[in-house]
């Protein structure tokens, strides 16, 4: 039986460094029924060349006009998806070699809508930091324990309407509002505790200021819960923020 169609989505801004090593971790996936949609969000570095070394049939790359922010770059790669699942891969991380394989497999045998993996935290000076997952998260769980990342995420359109998908436009915590908008909606997110996907922790990563991350995690408490409630899972999410980073 032909295999489903996997749109990966990929924003990319001045990822000269590491974009080479993202798109190749894709092509070398075990399962090979994908396409990788590149969003250039105006790079002023060789991004944009590099990109176009790679363009094919079965990788899509288009240029916006002006910067505007991750959001918008994978909102346009929504748009222009043919799969039936969804996967996302930022440009300065990677995925393990068998990560499309593994994960299929585990989301039609279960039956599951929304899954999502262990992944490592990757340092400039080569340590690997790796994050545990849990079987499942609900929304309240979430909101504890913000642990997805959107490399490791997979979702199946024929179950979560895709237009649930569709990123708010936000300085930073674009893909915490679209997990907690599809969570609430009474969904499961189901977890696979390996590590299939790696995360780098660089100076390019847009959330490598903690501090402002934490402040976009706090906003969204805030409009989402009471402020009693709000604190309380903010302190959670605070506490496991660090715990995920600790060596």
């Amino acid at each position: 039986m032909e295999k489903e169609l996997i749109s990966i989505i990929m924003p990319v801004y001045n990822a000269e460094k590491y974009l080479d090593r993202a798109i190749n971790s894709v092509i070398n996936q075990t399962y090979t029924n994908w396409e990788l949609i590149c969003i250039n969000d105006a790079s002023t570095d060789a991004s944009l060349k590099i990109l176009e070394k790679y363009k094919s049939h079965k990788i899509k790359v288009e240029s916006l006009p002006k910067n505007s922010g991750t959001a918008i770059a994978r909102n346009l790669a929504l748009k222009m998806a043919k799969g039936r699942f969804i996967a996302f891969l930022d440009a300065d991380d990677y995925y393990h070699e068998k990560k499309l394989e593994k994960q299929i497999e585990f989301m039609k045998s279960n039956n599951y809508a929304f899954t999502f993996t262990g992944y490592a935290f990757v340092y400039e000076n080569g340590f690997e930091k790796k994050v545990r997952v849990p079987k499942r998260l609900h929304y309240k769980d979430y909101l504890k324990n913000t642990i997805l990342n959107p490399i490791g995420v997979i979702i199946d359109t024929e179950k979560i309407n895709k237009s649930l998908l569709v990123m708010e436009n936000c300085d930073l915590a674009e893909d915490t509002r679209t997990w907690i908008k599809i969570l609430k909606q009474e969904e499961t997110a189901y977890g696979i505790n390996e590590v299939l996907a790696y995360y780098t922790q660089s100076s390019y990563s847009k959330s490598h200021n903690k501090i402002k991350a934490a402040m976009a995690v706090w906003k969204i408490y805030k409009k989402e819960l009471p402020i009693i409630k709000a604190s309380y899972y903010f302190g959670c999410y605070a506490i496991n923020a660090i715990k995920k980073r600790m060596f």
